[in-house]
Parts: C-alpha cells; structure tokens; sequence
C-alpha cells in the first residue's frame, strides 16, 4: 500500500552515510516510529484477515539493504495459535535495484510442510532445544529453498516507491537484493504483527511442535492512536552494545 503519510520525521541522531546494521524497537522510544506502525493502512488488511486488531509486537529499523539470503522468519516468530503474525515492511525512501529491494518468492508460502522433528532428531534425538540454534535454523531455510527449486519456483525482487508498505504471509520466503551502489540508504521499518495477547516463540517451540506452551503472552502493551504496541524489551541498536543507554540519545 501506498502513500506519503505513512513516512515520518526520523529521529535527530540520524546520519546518512553512517549506516546502522539494525535497530530493534525504535517504537519503544520515539513517537515517530509508533506513528509509522499506527498510523500505517495495511493494518486495515491485517485486522481482517487476523480476526482481530493487529499489534506490534516488535519492530526492525534498517538504514541500508540486508542483503539477507532467502528464508523464512517463522522459525523466530512461532505463535500460538500457529500463524498469527505478519511481517509489515515500509520503505522510507525510494526502493530500487540501486539500494537493494526485499526480494520474495510468491508462492513459497504454499510449498507444503517441512518435517521439522527430522531435523531436531538429527541432532538432539531426545534432548531439549534450546530457545535459539542457527543450525536446526540454517537447515530448514535449506529445505525450504529446496522445495522452492524443486517447485520451480523463482525470487522476485521489488522496487517501490517512498511511503509503500508490504505485508507478507508467516511462511513466504523472502530476503533482500544485492546493493548494486554502496554510497545508498534504503532506509525501512519493519514491524512484526500479531494479535493482542498472541504468545511468540522461537527454536524451542517451533522445532518442538508438541511442547506444552502458555496460550498467552506475559507482556504488557501500550497504547498509540488506538493501538496496542507490545513491551516485549527496550531499544538496541545492531544487538552489538547492550550496555549503552540508548535513552540517553533522546
């Protein structure tokens, strides 16, 4: 979905040209940023197809392209009940081949299950999992883009313009372009939706599919402009410096 009023003023302490890897709930902090998910259209869309008022549960900031391989974000965002969570990405700026597009492979959400206890069995037979393992992770995003080749199905990359906003299913496989001119923001804001109250889980959940788990979140929620934005943790930037206060930039 389009439209100018979906962009906001970003925050003093931005430089362009200095790029953050990351910053995870900028919307804790900056009304800006809870705007952009408030105030955002689509969620018209999601609290249809949700059957409820979708909220933020937590919220990604990028100053420049990922870059990222093709995957699927469901092993990090495994809800209960399965499936309730959209990924919300609005571009800031213009998105072109230039600065690097979020990539997707339309269809890859109906390529049919991927036997996770095999891949837990392959490596824990009968112990827990922990709540995050890059390997049991790498291996399904493996499998997945497996069943997409065997599909014949093929990345489609997408240009689009200031203000745009693209919502996707828990299970399309996407990822991000090649950079093609490193001196390029591609500044975006990328918010996980769920209904309010929906628990997440991660690795430990997800790739054990029968494990006993709370049906509702313990965080709390605030409120913006008549939404619901989850107190699910305070702001980071590139997950490298967890001891800097990042308030202090305020």
């Amino acid at each position: 979905m389009e439209g100018e009023e979906s962009t906001a003023l970003l925050p003093e302490f931005y430089k362009q040209g200095c790029f953050l890897d990351r910053v995870v709930n900028f919307q804790n902090v900056f009304d800006e940023f809870k705007a952009l998910f408030a105030c955002n259209q689509s969620l018209v869309l999601q609290d249809y197809l949700f059957g409820s008022p979708a909220t933020c549960y937590t919220s990604l900031f990028f100053e420049a392209a990922t870059q990222q391989a093709i995957h699927r974000d469901i092993t990090y965002f495994w809800t209960c009940p399965a499936y309730m969570y959209f990924g919300m990405w609005t571009a800031l700026e213009e998105v072109t081949l230039e600065n690097g597009p979020l990539t997707v492979v339309p269809g890859s959400h109906r390529i049919g299950d991927i036997d996770r206890r095999r891949i837990v069995q392959d490596k824990y037979s009968r112990k827990s999992v922990p709540r995050r393992d890059r390997d049991l992770a790498v291996e399904y995003q493996r499998l997945v883009l497996e069943r997409c080749d065997d599909m014949g199905l093929q990345p489609k990359q997408l240009p689009v313009p200031k203000g745009a906003t693209i919502v996707w299913h828990p299970l399309l496989a996407h990822g991000g372009a090649a950079v093609l001119d490193l001196q390029k923001s591609r500044l975006s804001f990328v918010v996980h939706t769920t209904p309010k109250h929906v628990p997440v889980y991660q690795h430990d959940v997800f790739f054990q599919p029968d494990k006993l788990v709370a049906k509702r979140a313990a965080w709390s929620y605030s409120d913006y402009a008549g939404r619901s934005i989850a107190q699910t943790g305070g702001l980071s930037i590139g997950h490298k410096m967890p001891d800097y206060d990042f308030l202090s930039l305020v």
